[in-house]
């Protein structure tokens, strides 16, 4: 579960800078077959990432701006 949280991380900051490439170049640079690159993709939209492929750029991108974050955070008690 490491490794994929990883690589969404990884994907995420690449699709923000529209610098995936290709899904041939974007499954290199994460070191995945593009095969597992289809499968993180389908996880990430899952979970409600609104990513899809734009021919002009050849890259991934977001429909609009999002965030990732994935954790706990402490909460602070007011009373």
């Amino acid at each position: 579960m490491e490794k994929q949280i990883e690589r969404i991380e990884r994907l995420h900051n690449l699709i923000r800078l529209k610098a995936t490439g290709t899904p041939k170049e974007c499954a290199e640079k994460l070191e995945i077959s593009e095969r597992q690159l289809y499968r993180l993709l389908d996880l990430m939209k899952e979970l409600g990432a609104p990513v899809y492929y734009e021919v002009y750029y050849r890259a991934y991108c977001y429909e609009y701006e999002v965030e990732w974050s994935f954790g706990f955070k402490k909460l602070i008690k007011t009373y």
